[in-house]
């Protein structure tokens, strides 16, 4: 009775608090181990439900620094032991990134079968999840001085679909123009990913852009470019 009285108590330790403590110093331990800088806070318990909030990632490549205000995982526990989740629900997310920043490591020559075999292993796991990223926003600059920035945007997919719909917002521009937001719908099909249009400035719109991504094979493009009353067709 004993026994069985200990590891009563240690599974609802490690349910709640112990899990709250013990998850976030793995976490940072192995970030650490990649050179990365990160921090944040867990509430809630395994069981019960969980979420993250205040996180920070740091690192001195081109991806300078990502926060979060709060990440709230959708899963059943059966599911979560398997490392499966059912969806994410992502609020405040904005990335620095440093164009001038240095590679951690000389650049190899980069293995398009691989490419294409990440790109469709990662269609598996995401197709299948729920996620709403809300209030996302991106600066990137060169030598201190801004390049761009993307005003707060939103990211949803539902679960099972094969379309990513992005409500794009404003673009700020080097010289300080801003580019009217527009919304996007991304298909990602099994062996190619489609955008009907997408309109990067005024003037200019891509059309029927098609990214093939075969089976074993290397990935290619086609694309319709309308410049004012101009069309070209790239292959």
């Amino acid at each position: 009775m004993l026994v069985l009285g200990i590891l009563l108590l240690g599974l609802i330790w490690l349910n709640g608090p112990g899990f709250r403590t013990v998850a976030p110093w793995v976490a940072v331990h192995y970030l650490e181990k990649s050179g990365i800088k990160g921090d944040f806070k867990f509430k809630g318990s395994l069981l019960g439900g969980m979420s993250l909030s205040d996180l920070k990632i740091e690192s001195d490549g081109v991806l300078s620094k990502i926060t979060i205000d709060k990440i709230n995982p959708s899963y059943h526990w059966r599911g979560l032991v398997r490392g499966e989740l059912e969806g994410l629900d992502i609020e405040g997310v904005h990335v620095d990134l440093r164009l001038d920043a240095k590679p951690d490591k000389e650049d190899k020559a980069l293995d398009l079968k691989q490419l294409v075999e990440s790109i469709r292993s990662s269609r598996a796991r995401f197709i299948p999840l729920k996620i709403d990223v809300k209030d996302m926003s991106i600066t990137a600059t060169n030598l201190g001085k801004p390049v761009m920035q993307l005003a707060k945007s939103r990211v949803h997919h539902e679960a099972g679909a094969e379309n990513l719909d992005l409500e794009l917002a404003g673009i700020t521009d080097a010289t300080g123009a801003v580019w009217p937001g527009q919304s996007v719908v991304l298909e990602w099909k099994p062996d190619e990913i489609d955008i009907a249009r997408i309109d990067p400035f005024p003037g200019i719109s891509a059309r029927e852009l098609v990214i093939q991504t075969p089976a074993g094979g290397e990935p290619s493009a086609d694309l319709r470019l309308m410049v004012d009353d101009a069309v070209f067709v790239i292959s």
